[in-house]
């Protein structure tokens, strides 16, 4: 009987992202990458970094994040590195949370921005004017996020305990997505309350507000 080993060498992230319509972000290459890994291939082809920018992070972020033996990790590392990334490991028990994190901040934004940019259509703003209304305010928020420690740089009602403010926007929000606001709001406050960004009162109304019959 043979002893040879078959390599697999996969090329779904480079080759298969040629299809139309095809176009994978860089936590989604992550994704993609950590299941041909669960699967057992032996190589894998990231991509092309030199193609585009956004191709550049997407390998990047597969090399930085997908774990392996030794000698894959230590080569894994070097090509982080040449890239200017800066690598690190995760043990096999935290990539769910890993996974999870990135999804709330990667995918559930993007739903967030789109439920916002429906809701300006709907009050009045024009189809074509509803994204430029938001950037700003959007990038903005997503700088700040990034570059803070937990939520001392968040803006609005919530963050400056305005209750009246909540109450209005609860009024004016459709069902389902009055359920995401006070999902969202409730997280906010409960982290500032901990972080002694909000007063005790300004809890307290703000609870008061996101409970209360509408």
């Amino acid at each position: 009987m043979s002893s040879r080993r078959i390599q697999i060498f996969d090329t779904t992230l480079r080759h298969g992202e040629q299809s139309p319509w095809v176009e994978l972000q860089p936590h989604e290459k992550v994704e993609v990458a950590q299941q041909l890994e669960r699967l057992g291939v032996d190589v894998i082809e990231a991509g092309h970094p030199g193609a585009s920018p956004a191709e550049l992070e997407g390998v990047s972020a597969v090399a930085a994040a997908v774990e392996g033996e030794e000698e894959a990790m230590r080569c894994a590392g070097q090509l982080a590195r040449a890239l200017g990334m800066t690598p690190f490991r995760l043990s096999a028990s935290s990539k769910p949370r890993y996974h999870a994190g990135a999804a709330i901040a990667g995918n559930m934004t993007h739903v967030l921005v789109g439920t916002g940019r429906a809701l300006l259509i709907r009050a009045g703003v024009p189809r074509r004017l509803a994204a430029a209304a938001l950037r700003p305010l959007v990038s903005g928020s997503v700088e700040a996020a990034l570059s803070a420690r937990a939520l001392e740089r968040l803006t609005g009602p919530v963050a400056r305990g305005d209750a009246r403010a909540v109450r209005a926007d609860l009024q004016a929000l459709p069902p389902r997505v009055r359920s995401v606001y006070r999902a969202v709001a409730a997280l906010a406050i409960a982290e500032m309350k901990g972080d002694g960004l909000l007063s005790e009162r300004q809890v307290r109304q703000l609870v008061t507000a996101l409970t209360a019959k509408t």
